[in-house]
């Protein structure tokens, strides 16, 4: 059995548990985790008209650093100007960032299966394209989010 700190299982739900537990739980963000793209709607069929999909883009552990990578899709609709996409991306943005560090960097706890800490993993971000609309008007975006944490 390999350790847990090179597990792509115990880096997936640490990320995933992280954002439920701020964007979804705390921001009432509505977040999806499919690798495919699929509109969301309340439990009634009424659309949602922003949210964020996140993508899992691998693990590559090496001797001693793991890394992760997770794209984050910010999706908006009936937003003419982008300023709900604008507010969107800034809430995601303050749970990527961590101003009360004096680095700044964000620490991200990372669990084994048994939802016990076995370290911490270190955030950035990548370069931000610009917005984009698709053909059914929905404004989006995405921003590449990194994790770096120790291994064993």
């Amino acid at each position: 059995m390999i350790d847990p700190t090179l597990t792509e299982q115990c880096f997936c739900r640490s990320v995933k548990k992280y954002f439920v537990d701020n964007l979804h739980t705390v921001e009432k963000i509505y977040l999806g985790f499919e690798t495919e793209f699929q509109t969301p709607e309340e439990t009634d069929g009424t659309p949602i008209n922003e949210w964020i999909n996140f993508h899992f883009d691998g693990l590559t552990p090496n001797d001693t650093l793991g890394h992760g990578r997770v794209a984050a899709y910010l999706f908006t609709r009936k937003d003419t100007d982008g300023y709900k996409l604008a507010i969107l991306r800034d809430k995601l943005m303050e749970y990527l960032i961590d101003l009360a560090m004096p680095d700044g960097i964000r620490r991200v706890t990372l669990y084994d299966l048994t939802w016990e800490s076995i370290g911490g993993m270190l955030v950035s971000t990548g370069r931000e394209p610009k917005e984009e609309r698709g053909p059914d008007q929905t404004l989006y975006k995405f921003i590449n989010i990194y994790f770096k944490y120790a291994t064993k």
